[in-house]
């Protein structure tokens, strides 16, 4: 997932760009990836067009086809909903400490810590 996430970062850093661009990176270096996201980011990539929709609904749809995934993001999207529906997101600080993490593959937990560190501190 690394080049996923250095992807996803690199569109980032403005943090005023259309999550379209995004998203079709993403798509774009799952589509060679063992994890198939591809219908996980169509969903995105449809809420996301509007720039406006809160997380909410976005998590909904990730954590509906990531249950069959092998790798297991429901809790991680469990608590990103918890915390993104009151918030204005932008992902840059999300998706630095995610993909740190994400290189592994398993330490579930400290993502979902970190997550929480940068949504509670970092008011969007």
């Amino acid at each position: 997932m690394d080049d996923i996430w250095t992807n996803v970062r690199y569109y980032q850093t403005s943090q005023s760009v259309t999550m379209d661009d995004i998203w079709t990176n993403v798509r774009y270096y799952q589509t060679s990836q063992s994890v198939k996201m591809d219908d996980i980011w169509t969903n995105v990539r449809y809420y996301q067009t509007s720039q406006s929709v809160t997380m909410d609904d976005i998590w909904t749809n990730v954590r509906c086809y990531q249950t069959s995934q092998s790798v297991k993001m429901d809790d991680i999207w469990t608590n990103e909903r918890y915390y993104q529906t009151s918030q204005s997101v932008t992902m840059d600080d999300i998706w630095t400490n995610v993909r740190y993490y994400q290189t592994s593959q398993s330490d579930k937990i400290d993502i979902w810590t970190n997550v929480r560190y940068y949504q509670t501190t970092q008011k969007r």
